[in-house]
């Protein structure tokens, strides 16, 4: 499996997210999933997880502050809404990630054997 990683598994979880976000509620739950098992642990996962949409959150926040010229309730409503679309797949890939992470620490590494 490699050495976990919080870093790849953001990545996994990205890259999935992409590759089949037209799926919509198996999506985050399989890419969270993924990403949690590449991260390592329960904890490292949900880390992993939360921590772009913290980072994209502050990025649009800046953005928003940067550019005064955008309209004000346009941008209020696009903003809600997007803020519930990343709440939706953020808790589907939250719950992922969580179950991602407790299969990573309950599998034996492969190629090791009890003996």
């Amino acid at each position: 499996m490699g050495r976990p990683s919080i870093f790849l598994g953001m990545v996994y979880m990205l890259a999935l997210g992409l590759l089949i976000g037209w799926i919509p509620l198996f999506c985050p739950l399989f890419a969270g999933a993924i990403g949690g098992r590449k991260a390592g642990s329960a904890g490292r996962a949900a880390l992993a997880a939360v921590l772009p949409a913290i980072i994209a959150g502050v990025a649009i926040y800046a953005l928003a502050d940067v550019l005064p010229g955008v309209a004000t309730l346009p941008a209020a409503a696009l903003g809600a809404t997007v803020g519930v679309l990343v709440v939706y797949v953020l808790a589907l890939m939250l719950v992922g990630a969580l179950v991602g992470g407790a299969m990573a620490k309950r599998r034996a590494p492969v190629g090791l054997s009890a003996a």
